[in-house]
């Protein structure tokens, strides 16, 4: 197998797909690969630490919140494209104690609404926002698999 296969055997053609563009949008806003790979641990395996390490990332201020505006700033960083005029439906949905802000709680509901572990959740609340989200990652599918395929044979 090449290098392309094995991962999409142990993620999966969406989740590959989105590994790929969260790796180039963090290269495009200038983070390190490190960073990148830091961001897909904690959208994929969703672990404490990861998510803590991702959350610190996100809040650029540091103030132990997501504001509106970073959220705005993360979304493309973990692969999401969704909609401006959805962004705030999006924060509202995460902003369960309506303070404005979403803290770190809040922040792995978010994680875990954008990429769920199983195609149970198609009714949820995020599936709307997780459906624009894919229609353009699934444009990318195709380019993607072939652009990597031919980079890792």
């Amino acid at each position: 197998f090449d290098t392309y296969s094995v991962v999409k055997r142990a993620l999966g053609d969406h989740e590959l797909v989105k590994a790929v563009v969260v790796v180039r949008q963090m290269r495009n806003a200038g983070y390190s690969d490190e960073w990148a790979v830091g961001i897909c641990r904690a959208l994929f395996r969703k672990k404490e630490k990861d998510l803590r390490r991702a959350f610190k990332l996100f809040d650029q201020d540091s103030s132990g919140y997501i504001e509106t505006s970073e959220l705005r700033n993360c979304l493309p960083l973990m692969g999401e494209e969704v909609p401006e005029e959805k962004i705030d439906e999006l924060f509202e949905l995460v902003d369960k104690d309506g303070t404005g802000l979403i803290d770190f709680e809040e922040f792995c509901l978010l994680v875990e609404g954008m990429n769920p572990e199983d195609d149970s959740a198609a009714d949820d609340a995020f599936a709307t926002l997780r459906s624009s989200a894919e229609e353009n990652l699934g444009a990318l599918s195709g380019a993607v698999g072939g652009a990597v395929g031919s980079v890792a044979s």
